[in-house]
């Protein structure tokens, strides 16, 4: 066999392992952005299409209080927190911003393991 048949097939090999790779993680995440998704349409009770510092708060103020944070702890945690993912700063937390944020934390369990 000739040397530039061996590299061509190495190549081509090659390049169908990058695309399968490619393929699972695309099925990966599209199973996490259709639970991100429905989660999202949980939080956004206004139907707008982002969350607000008020729907977040909401969100956040039931485990908040499990945890015995006092109100104004609770406020503060959770305006901090609301910060963090609103990533360009516009004062709302869009479906792409809640996504990377998600994505985000998901990857730091993952190292922490």
């Amino acid at each position: 066999m000739k040397l530039s048949t061996v590299i061509l097939t190495l190549t081509i090999a090659t390049l169908i392992t990058v695309a399968d790779q490619a393929i699972a993680n695309e099925n990966t995440e599209v199973k996490a952005a259709s639970w991100q998704t429905k989660r999202f349409k949980q939080l956004d009770a206004d139907k707008n299409g982002s969350l607000s510092p008020t729907e977040f708060q909401a969100q956040t103020s039931a485990w908040m209080k499990k945890s015995g944070l006092t109100s104004q702890q609770q406020i503060e945690k959770s305006k901090n927190q609301f910060n963090n993912w609103d990533v360009n700063k516009d004062g709302k937390i869009s479906f792409s911003e809640f996504v990377e944020t998600q994505n985000k934390k998901k990857k730091n369990k993952k190292k922490a393991k």
